[in-house]
């Protein structure tokens, strides 16, 4: 699905990524591939991604669909808010929910493994931002230029003690979750 994501991106995006440095080279933004050329290839990883997830518990299923909203419109995020890189956190975190429910694991019925998928789910969100915020940097420039909005240009004096903070938040939130779960010395040290 995140390869799903990344393509639904590029198509979203083809006009924005030819005037940015580090993505005007993809094959979308320099023509290589047409737009219906990456529909198609969008179509099969969906597909693709439907065979898998059809393996899984209805319950894991069903986990899974809202997702779908998430990844066919993150890219409008940057168009509308500076916090593009929270949308995509929630977005390709949302592997994050599924491991209870892919075990057979109600997250409604259960309190205990809802709130250790949360804490993961939230850990995995702040790692997006973190990673993303210096991505977003590297496009600083072009962005500003193109009217791409971006945390890194919303905050960007600030960047040090933000992205200090997601790391220290994400690491915490994922002890939190090890913890809740009875995860042995292993989990903290890996």
């Amino acid at each position: 699905m995140r390869g799903a994501g990344c393509t639904i991106n590029d198509l979203w995006d083809r006009n924005l990524d030819p005037h940015v440095t580090r993505t005007r080279l993809r094959p979308i933004a320099r023509g290589a591939i047409t737009p219906p050329q990456a529909l198609t290839f969008t179509v099969a990883q969906l597909l693709t991604g439907l065979a898998i997830l059809l393996q899984f518990p209805t319950s894991a299923i069903l986990t899974a669909i809202p997702s779908l909203l998430l990844v066919a419109t993150y890219p409008l995020a940057k168009r509308i808010t500076h916090y593009p890189q929270f949308i995509l956190g929630l977005t390709f975190s949302w592997g994050a929910l599924l491991g209870f429910p892919a075990l057979g694991t109600n997250l409604l019925t259960d309190p205990l493994a809802l709130n250790a998928s949360a804490l993961l789910y939230a850990s995995c969100v702040s790692w997006t931002v973190l990673y993303d915020m210096i991505y977003a940097h590297m496009d600083i420039r072009d962005d500003a230029k193109a009217g791409i909005k971006s945390i890194a240009l919303r905050h960007e004096p600030d960047t040090k003690t933000i992205l200090s903070a997601l790391a220290v938040l994400q690491i915490s939130l994922l002890g939190c979750s090890g913890w809740m779960v009875g995860s042995g010395p292993v989990f903290y040290i890996g």
